[in-house]
Protein backbone atom coordinates (compact mmCIF):
# COMPACT_ATOMS: atom_id res chain seq x y z
CA UNK A 1 0.00 0.00 0.00
CA UNK A 2 1.37 3.36 0.93
CA UNK A 3 1.83 6.31 -1.31
CA UNK A 4 1.32 5.88 -5.08
CA UNK A 5 4.45 5.95 -7.19
CA UNK A 6 5.20 9.28 -8.82
CA UNK A 7 5.07 8.93 -12.58
CA UNK A 8 6.20 12.39 -13.64
CA UNK A 9 7.70 10.99 -16.82
CA UNK A 10 4.16 10.15 -17.96
CA UNK A 11 2.83 13.69 -17.70
CA UNK A 12 2.49 15.13 -21.19
CA UNK A 13 3.67 18.73 -21.14
CA UNK A 14 3.59 20.66 -24.39
CA UNK A 15 7.31 20.95 -25.06
CA UNK A 16 8.42 23.89 -27.20
CA UNK A 17 10.44 23.18 -30.33
CA UNK A 18 13.27 25.01 -28.65
CA UNK A 19 13.77 26.97 -25.47
CA UNK A 20 13.28 30.33 -27.21
CA UNK A 21 9.92 29.57 -28.80
CA UNK A 22 8.08 31.69 -26.22
CA UNK A 23 10.95 34.10 -25.56
CA UNK A 24 9.95 36.82 -28.10
CA UNK A 25 6.52 37.22 -26.48
CA UNK A 26 8.12 37.46 -23.04
CA UNK A 27 10.81 39.92 -24.15
CA UNK A 28 8.27 42.09 -25.99
CA UNK A 29 6.63 42.92 -22.65
CA UNK A 30 9.82 44.06 -20.92
CA UNK A 31 10.11 47.67 -22.23
CA UNK A 32 6.53 48.45 -21.17
CA UNK A 33 6.92 46.59 -17.87
CA UNK A 34 10.25 48.24 -16.96
CA UNK A 35 10.29 51.54 -18.90
CA UNK A 36 12.91 53.13 -16.63
CA UNK A 37 15.37 50.22 -16.87
CA UNK A 38 18.84 51.57 -17.69
CA UNK A 39 21.00 48.43 -17.60
CA UNK A 40 20.01 45.01 -18.94
CA UNK A 41 22.12 41.85 -18.79
CA UNK A 42 20.11 39.04 -20.35
CA UNK A 43 21.58 35.56 -19.94
CA UNK A 44 20.36 32.88 -22.34
CA UNK A 45 22.30 29.96 -20.92
CA UNK A 46 21.80 26.25 -21.17
CA UNK A 47 20.18 24.39 -24.01
CA UNK A 48 18.48 27.13 -25.99
CA UNK A 49 18.34 25.09 -29.21
CA UNK A 50 19.11 21.61 -27.79
CA UNK A 51 19.52 19.50 -30.92
CA UNK A 52 21.46 22.13 -32.84
CA UNK A 53 23.75 22.91 -29.92
CA UNK A 54 24.58 19.29 -29.27
CA UNK A 55 25.36 18.58 -32.91
CA UNK A 56 27.56 21.68 -33.27
CA UNK A 57 29.37 21.37 -29.92
CA UNK A 58 31.26 24.68 -30.31
CA UNK A 59 32.11 24.11 -34.00
CA UNK A 60 30.93 26.60 -36.64
CA UNK A 61 27.27 25.95 -37.38
CA UNK A 62 25.33 27.86 -40.05
CA UNK A 63 22.04 26.66 -38.55
CA UNK A 64 22.95 27.82 -35.05
CA UNK A 65 24.32 31.09 -36.46
CA UNK A 66 21.01 31.71 -38.24
CA UNK A 67 19.07 30.99 -35.03
CA UNK A 68 21.20 33.42 -33.02
CA UNK A 69 21.00 36.09 -35.74
CA UNK A 70 17.21 35.82 -35.90
CA UNK A 71 17.02 36.22 -32.13
CA UNK A 72 19.44 39.17 -32.13
CA UNK A 73 17.50 40.95 -34.89
CA UNK A 74 14.34 40.62 -32.79
CA UNK A 75 16.30 41.87 -29.81
CA UNK A 76 17.43 44.94 -31.79
CA UNK A 77 13.78 45.90 -32.26
CA UNK A 78 13.18 45.42 -28.56
CA UNK A 79 16.15 47.60 -27.58
CA UNK A 80 14.90 50.43 -29.82
CA UNK A 81 11.65 50.52 -27.83
CA UNK A 82 13.48 51.01 -24.51
CA UNK A 83 13.94 54.77 -24.07
CA UNK A 84 15.93 54.73 -20.82
CA UNK A 85 18.24 51.81 -21.67
CA UNK A 86 21.93 52.85 -21.60
CA UNK A 87 23.78 49.54 -21.32
CA UNK A 88 22.70 46.20 -22.70
CA UNK A 89 24.34 42.77 -22.83
CA UNK A 90 23.03 39.48 -24.16
CA UNK A 91 25.02 36.50 -22.89
CA UNK A 92 24.98 33.02 -24.40
CA UNK A 93 26.27 29.67 -23.27
CA UNK A 94 29.54 28.61 -24.96
CA UNK A 95 27.67 25.98 -26.99
CA UNK A 96 25.76 28.84 -28.67
CA UNK A 97 28.26 31.70 -28.48
CA UNK A 98 31.28 30.01 -30.09
CA UNK A 99 29.49 28.51 -33.13
CA UNK A 100 27.89 31.93 -33.73
CA UNK A 101 31.16 33.82 -33.15
CA UNK A 102 33.20 31.66 -35.52
CA UNK A 103 30.85 32.32 -38.43
CA UNK A 104 30.10 35.93 -37.51
CA UNK A 105 33.77 36.92 -37.19
CA UNK A 106 35.28 34.32 -39.55
CA UNK A 107 37.34 32.68 -36.81
CA UNK A 108 38.71 29.17 -36.64
CA UNK A 109 39.03 28.07 -33.05
CA UNK A 110 40.80 24.90 -31.99
CA UNK A 111 39.38 24.24 -28.55
CA UNK A 112 42.17 21.79 -27.73
CA UNK A 113 44.67 24.62 -28.08
CA UNK A 114 44.27 26.67 -24.92
CA UNK A 115 46.07 29.71 -26.35
CA UNK A 116 43.78 29.67 -29.38
CA UNK A 117 40.74 29.45 -27.14
CA UNK A 118 41.87 32.23 -24.81
CA UNK A 119 42.39 34.62 -27.74
CA UNK A 120 38.67 34.52 -28.56
CA UNK A 121 36.75 37.68 -27.78
CA UNK A 122 34.38 37.08 -24.90
CA UNK A 123 32.30 40.11 -25.92
CA UNK A 124 31.35 41.45 -29.35
CA UNK A 125 29.76 44.85 -29.96
CA UNK A 126 26.66 44.77 -32.13
CA UNK A 127 25.68 48.17 -33.48
CA UNK A 128 22.04 48.93 -34.03
CA UNK A 129 21.26 49.71 -37.67
CA UNK A 130 20.67 53.45 -38.20
CA UNK A 131 17.50 52.78 -40.20
CA UNK A 132 14.67 50.41 -39.53
CA UNK A 133 13.27 47.93 -42.06
CA UNK A 134 11.11 50.65 -43.65
CA UNK A 135 14.04 53.02 -44.25
CA UNK A 136 12.94 55.39 -41.48
CA UNK A 137 15.73 56.97 -39.45
CA UNK A 138 15.81 55.52 -35.98
CA UNK A 139 16.11 57.41 -32.72
CA UNK A 140 19.90 56.92 -32.76
CA UNK A 141 20.30 60.61 -33.61
CA UNK A 142 19.61 61.20 -29.91
CA UNK A 143 23.04 60.68 -28.35
CA UNK A 144 21.47 59.41 -25.14
CA UNK A 145 19.87 56.51 -26.98
CA UNK A 146 21.61 53.17 -27.14
CA UNK A 147 23.67 52.73 -30.32
CA UNK A 148 24.17 49.00 -29.89
CA UNK A 149 24.62 46.23 -27.36
CA UNK A 150 27.15 43.60 -26.32
CA UNK A 151 26.82 39.95 -27.28
CA UNK A 152 28.90 37.98 -24.83
CA UNK A 153 29.90 34.64 -23.47
CA UNK A 154 28.07 33.73 -20.27
CA UNK A 155 30.32 34.51 -17.29
CA UNK A 156 30.23 30.90 -16.12
CA UNK A 157 31.81 29.82 -19.41
CA UNK A 158 34.34 32.65 -19.48
CA UNK A 159 36.82 31.05 -17.10
CA UNK A 160 40.12 30.85 -19.05
CA UNK A 161 41.32 27.33 -19.86
CA UNK A 162 44.65 28.06 -18.18
CA UNK A 163 42.82 28.74 -14.92
CA UNK A 164 40.69 25.62 -15.39
CA UNK A 165 43.78 23.50 -15.96
CA UNK A 166 45.44 25.00 -12.89
CA UNK A 167 42.35 24.12 -10.87
CA UNK A 168 41.41 20.77 -12.34
CA UNK A 169 44.35 19.25 -14.12
CA UNK A 170 45.18 18.39 -17.70
CA UNK A 171 42.62 19.97 -19.97
CA UNK A 172 39.34 19.23 -21.70
CA UNK A 173 37.73 16.66 -19.53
Amino acid sequence: MGRPRVASDRIAYPRPRDAVEHLPALLARLPDTFPGLRHLHLVLAGEVWPETQLSAYCAPSPVLHANVEALLVRFEGLVRRWPALRLCEVAFDSSVYFPWLQIDKGLEIDFKNYADFEQCPYTVWRSLPTEDAHGVESGSADRRRLSGFWVCLDAWDAIPWSVMTDLYGKGPW
